[in-house]
């Protein structure tokens, strides 16, 4: 298996070893500039498809999306989606005893049901200012919002009987801002590399609360909340990815 590292530089390379050969340092300002216009589909009404490559080189949404892709305004502008969504319910049950001389000797069972359900979608507005570039330079900025819900029940009995619910909502919303290369292999087919970064603000609670009876049938009660309130900032790692125009 590739490595994440290996892949990056193989990346990399291929990147630097098309470029090399049509590049070339002009003007007093040593920019540099590009002899020959590169085709690609960056023109206005093309979409794009978006996937990321790691180092197991299976592609995926790209960014952890569930579903990435591209819109060009034009040459130089386009609107970038990301949309992401998730849900997982559970069902499990305990039944342990052990009996010896037929004597229950431990008994312990129980059941537990546990679900959750996420979603994030962002929106970024991508600038490519040299869109006739044999590789196109790229930034974009824009803002995203998730949530995430989460809900559980377990009770068990061994002997004593025990019930903890627990209940969760996280918020998040923040601005993105990306830069990046893209190169096209085709016309159509695209290998883009960028960076991103990110400014959020998240907030939510969890509540829990646990019920327990003895053996003496003593009955307890014990209820908890916390909040969570706080700004952060982060940049990821350099994230691969192919693009598919149509």
């Amino acid at each position: 298996m590739i490595s994440s590292e290996k892949l990056k530089f193989v990346v990399c390379l291929v990147l630097v070893m098309s470029v090399v050969p049509i590049i070339s340092v002009a003007d007093e300002t040593d920019s540099i500039r590009v002899d020959v216009p590169r085709e690609n589909a960056l023109h206005p009404g093309m979409w794009a498809l978006m996937f990321q490559i790691d180092e197991d080189i299976v592609p995926r949404p790209f960014d952890g999306m569930s579903i990435a892709a591209k819109y060009h305004m034009s040459r130089k502008s386009a609107l970038r989606l990301g949309l992401s969504f998730g849900f997982s319910a559970n069902d499990d049950t305990v039944d342990d005893r052990t009996v010896e001389d037929d004597t229950i000797r431990w008994d312990d069972s129980g059941n537990g049901t546990r679900n959750s359900q996420s979603a994030m979608l962002e929106v970024l507005y991508v600038r490519y200012p040299w869109p006739d570039s044999y590789i196109n330079a790229f930034w974009g900025v824009g803002p995203y919002v998730s949530f995430n819900r989460y809900e559980s029940e377990v009770t068990r009995n061994n002997p004593n009987y025990w019930r903890v619910d627990d209940y969760s909502r996280r918020y998040a919303i923040g601005l993105k801002g990306i830069l990046g290369v893209e190169w096209f292999a085709s016309k159509r087919i695209s290998f883009h590399a960028e960076y991103q970064a990110n400014f959020q603000y998240r907030w939510g609670f969890n509540e829990s609360t646990r019920i327990s009876i003895d053996a003496d049938g003593i009955k307890s009660e014990d209820y908890r909340k916390t909040t969570t309130d706080y700004w952060s900032f982060y940049a990821n790692e350099m994230l691969f990815g192919i693009s598919l125009y149509f």
